[in-house]
């Protein structure tokens, strides 16, 4: 506006200059307003901080993985919240400003335990983050590829899980899975009070036995049920949850309500009546007999494998609606290849909303010598493909953010 008004030359030439020179100027504001906008972050972490340095009693629990770490949180909070007064983060509400602002406005002085989780797209942050909220319970979900764009490799993303296990107190507890490679080897390292959880009794790549695990798993199309074997205890819980996967994420929550005092009896009424994280394996009916599932949270391989496990449950036709993961860094051509090996014999048409990685997928289908069909296209397209050929009793598992308008316009 000021080279228009005051033209030191004709205002026409001004388009030319400002073309060029727009990086810099834009540049210039990004600058100018980060100094107000560290301000008032730096303000806010100092005033969370204050605010949990009052409250001593209070039992903070830390959560951090590559995948799952969301499913776990909402469980521990959820089973946490029939005897105690609990505050969780929510969404995405997993970073140091989002925590704050979680310890601002939901911590009270009758909060009994804060449930946090803790992403990172680097080393140090989840460091942070435990400087300031100071966790006396730290749960390692899972640890894979996702976000290996931000990490560059896999050991850098373990070290970043590893802050949270580094930052507990001596008397601390530390929980990892036991379906997970690298989580087994952090909890190897561990040498404060640790649990290892597992969908087995027996972890077949290690040779340590988990504290809790589960067995007699019966999967059904809309719960699950299992046997928990946790120290000398045994007893079986039924929960409205999709997939066997779910039970990994159910584990720790089990474990802290017994590490809490809940009772078995009180811990199998609790978990009959838990809810799904929204968006994440959520099972739809619509009035035509279609089966839709809502997976659109969140995208990685294993959720993808879970995805295709649960949906063996089905005899009719399954069709798959993926968005093509992103963030997998330096293996997303081989982690696309593999998931194309998972779709050969799991999935009658898959429908993928962009063509990334779509050289892969096929590649890997082929591979099985699968006879999954593959299609690329909007959204628009896919629905519209699905309308003329899905029927009663078929199932469309939407996986992915671009597969949200998908369910949407499929459950309207």
């Amino acid at each position: 506006m000021l080279f228009f008004a005051v033209p030191l030359v004709d205002k026409f030439s001004w388009i030319l200059l400002i073309d060029r020179l727009l990086f810099l100027i834009v540049g210039f504001f990004v600058f100018l307003h980060s100094f107000p906008t560290e301000l008032y972050h730096d303000t806010k972490i100092n005033k969370a901080i204050k605010k949990l340095r009052t409250h001593k009693d209070m039992m903070v629990i830390g959560i951090s993985g590559s995948y799952g770490k969301s499913s776990t949180k909402e469980f521990i909070a959820q089973v946490l919240s029939k005897k105690f007064v609990v505050a969780k983060t929510r969404g995405n509400q997993h970073t140091l400003g989002g925590i704050a602002d979680v310890v601002l406005r939901k911590i009270t002085k009758k909060t009994q335990v804060f449930v946090a989780e803790m992403g990172a797209y680097g080393r140090g942050e989840i460091a942070t983050m435990c400087y300031v909220i100071k966790p006396n319970i730290g749960v390692v979900t899972g640890i894979n590829d996702q976000h290996l764009s931000l990490f560059h490799t896999v050991q850098n993303s373990v070290a970043a899980k590893n802050e949270l296990i580094e930052s507990l107190p001596k008397k601390g507890v530390a929980l990892f899975n036991g379906d997970d490679q690298e989580a087994v080897k952090l909890y190897k390292k561990t040498r404060i009070q640790k649990v290892l959880y597992a969908k087995s009794k027996l972890i077949d790549h290690s040779s340590v036995t988990p504290e809790i695990s589960a067995t007699d798993i019966s999967v059904k199309k809309s719960s699950i049920s299992f046997t928990i074997h946790l120290k000398k205890k045994k007893f079986s819980v039924t929960a409205p949850l999709l997939g066997s996967h779910n039970i990994v994420n159910l584990l720790p929550a089990i474990y802290i309500a017994d590490y809490f005092g809940i009772t078995q009896s009180e811990i199998k009424r609790i978990i009959l009546h838990l809810i799904p994280l929204q968006n994440t394996m959520t099972r739809r009916l619509t009035e035509g007999g279609l089966t839709v599932i809502d997976d659109t949270y969140n995208s990685n391989p294993e959720s993808i494998a879970a995805a295709l496990a649960y949906m063996k449950i089905y005899k009719k036709k399954r069709f798959f609606v993926l968005q093509p993961m992103i963030e997998l860094g330096k293996n997303a051509k081989e982690q696309h290849l593999k998931i194309g090996q998972l779709f050969a014999d799991s999935c009658d048409v898959l429908l993928l909303t962009n063509k990334n990685y779509l050289t892969q997928i096929k590649r890997g289908i082929a591979e099985k010598k699968g006879k999954c069909k593959v299609l690329v296209g909007s959204t628009g397209k896919i629905s519209s493909y699905l309308g003329k050929n899905v029927k009663r009793g078929d199932i469309v598992f939407c996986e992915g953010n671009e597969a949200k308008r998908i369910v949407e316009i499929l459950c309207d």
